[in-house]
């Protein structure tokens, strides 16, 4: 029998799947569950040593002997600060090892208990990582121990020095109740320049019945065009505009189409690129691919699990790896392909003919102007959906951390130093958060912002249940009478407004025009009439 904590059997499970089979094992309450399960295996050698410094010195010397990747186990407090010389020597031999230290809730650090300090980080930069489990009280966080874990080994393979993980662990500790073991496989490296693990990457490709490439935020020109087209001949490839040149239609509008209705869109074996997506649907369907093995493809090797089933981190460089493939491969599309461009073809059909509002409108013939070469950007919120759903060619977009600062300040600074049109679209509230980008005495007149003004944060209307609450409009949604008259006209900037559909082609051929002498602001719609508090100073009249 086993722990009952979580943790515990998760670090044990994934220790085994790696490989590690020797470790040291130092006394202490705290570590005993740790211990117990080390010792309930039959898959470890343990090797009991009273004095932590020499714990650490003796699993280095089984790594030299073994080759292999050994841990020590101790139990809370300065036991833990015994470990670093020895953790430190295996660092800098190029060996590393495995410090594994039980820890006590954080809620004790520093109220006078016994064997209690900081222990994360503890190490410092003696070791390479150092990670500090969650105890598991949902799925959220059991994926979340795996990958800890997974994180820690995989730099000790990687780098060859040494790694710390620390198990906090809440009384009751002696609850040995748990039958079995969840059954959990690792993240392993593989290195696109090394010739076997490159073919082993390949093997579990052309093995595979249902392949899928996922396309996630990358730099522009990174994702080769060429090699998506010839891929697409054979494999599913879903890219957004933060991308590629060549996005598929609106993802979140395809899951919508496909509905609950998923088992036969779902692939066998998918190879993430890049960063974030615009599509929380795609995300949310990756998190259901149980049964498909997962790549996550990075130059750094780092753990970004963004599907929670990561199955191997494969080390290169995106333009590389999907060239290669592109030469490689002998494609052909079956019947899971053709299922997915039939579905992505209906969605891209749907899409010409759903009514829309004035300001998607907007976005809609503003695309119509652009091309491959143009530089765009899009504001987070709704903007960047609408570019997911329009767009041809590949966006910028500030998503690596989706907030609405900045995203004016990052148009202006591409068109600072860029010879054509720079366009930004952007919401109202990220608009007049960031307006200070336009007080700036070199504008050039090739930046051409087009505001999508609703008089709030529209996105917020999205979320279901917000309804009910009567702080909706004026307070999350942040409602307001606003409008860029004064902005442009205190910083220099040529503005437009319309509110009627049929302006709207007229208006982008405005903002569109080569030269003229200041920059040019579109804005589409008007802030809808609310009711005023007392006191609030009146709407002005902005004709």
């Amino acid at each position: 029998m086993f722990s009952s904590k979580e943790n515990i059997n998760i670090l044990t499970s994934l220790l085994i799947d790696y490989g590690v089979e020797h470790i040291v094992v130092c006394p202490g309450s705290r570590n005993a569950p740790i211990v117990h399960n080390f010792n309930e295996s039959p898959n470890f050698i343990c090797h009991p040593v009273t004095d932590e410094r020499s714990a650490a010195f003796v699993a280095l010397g089984i790594a030299n002997q073994t080759g292999e990747m050994v841990a020590v186990c101790v139990t809370s407090g300065s036991a833990l600060l015994n470990t670093l010389p020895g953790a430190a020597e295996a660092s800098y031999q190029n060996r590393g090892i495995i410090v594994i230290s039980a820890d006590r809730p954080q809620a004790w650090i520093g109220q006078l208990d016994g064997q209690t300090m900081p222990q994360p980080n503890a190490l410092g930069s003696f070791v390479e990582k150092s990670v500090n489990l969650p105890e598991c009280k949902d799925e959220v966080e059991r994926w979340q121990c795996r990958r800890l874990v997974c994180e820690a080994i995989l730099t000790l393979m990687t780098t060859k020095r040494s790694v710390h993980i620390n198990v906090p662990i809440t009384e009751p500790l002696f609850d040995f109740t748990t039958k079995e073991l969840p059954e959990l496989q690792g993240i392993f490296p593989l290195r696109w320049s090394d010739e076997t693990e490159r073919n082993y990457f390949l093997d579990m490709l052309s093995r595979s019945q249902r392949p899928m490439i996922v396309i996630g935020q990358s730099q522009r020109f990174e994702i080769p065009n060429n090699a998506i087209s010839k891929l697409r001949q054979g494999i599913t490839i879903l890219a957004e505009p933060l991308s590629s040149d060549d996005p598929s239609p609106s993802l979140d509008d395809t899951f919508v189409k496909i509905g609950s209705n998923t088992e036969e869109y779902k692939p066998d074996f998918l190879l993430y690129i890049g960063s974030t997506t615009i599509s929380k649907r795609l995300r949310q369907f990756m998190r259901t691919l149980n049964d498909c093995t997962i790549v996550m493809l990075n130059e750094q090797m780092q753990i970004e699990d963004i599907t929670q089933h990561a199955s191997y981190i494969l080390q290169g460089s995106a333009t590389t790896v999907l060239e290669d493939l592109s030469s490689i491969l002998q494609l052909e599309k079956n019947a899971f392909g053709m299922n997915w461009d039939s579905l992505l073809s209906s969605v891209r059909e749907d899409a010409k003919k759903q009514p829309v509002k004035i300001t998607e409108q907007a976005v809609q013939e503003l695309e119509k102007h652009m091309t491959k070469e143009s530089d765009v950007y899009y504001a987070n919120s709704t903007a960047i959906r609408l570019a997911a759903r329009h767009a041809n060619h590949f966006v910028f977009c500030n998503r690596g951390l989706n907030g609405i600062e900045g995203s004016l300040s990052t148009a202006v600074g591409a068109s600072l130093v860029s010879e054509g049109n720079v366009y930004c679209v952007i919401g109202d509230l990220s608009f007049f958060y960031d307006q200070n980008a336009l007080w700036n005495m070199h504008l050039k007149p090739n930046l051409r912002i087009l505001l999508l003004n609703n008089g709030g944060g529209e996105i917020f209307k999205q979320l279901p249940g917000l309804e009910k609450s009567p702080a909706r409009d004026e307070y999350v949604m942040a409602s307001h009478h606003t409008t860029a008259v004064g902005a442009c006209h205190q910083y220099g900037i040529s503005r437009k407004a319309v509110s009627k559909a049929e302006d709207i082609s007229n208006a982008i051929d405005w903002l569109t025009e080569e030269g003229g002498n200041a920059p040019r602001l579109l804005e589409v719609a008007s802030p809808p009439a609310l009711p005023r508090r007392e006191g609030a100073c009146p709407p002005k009249n902005n004709n």
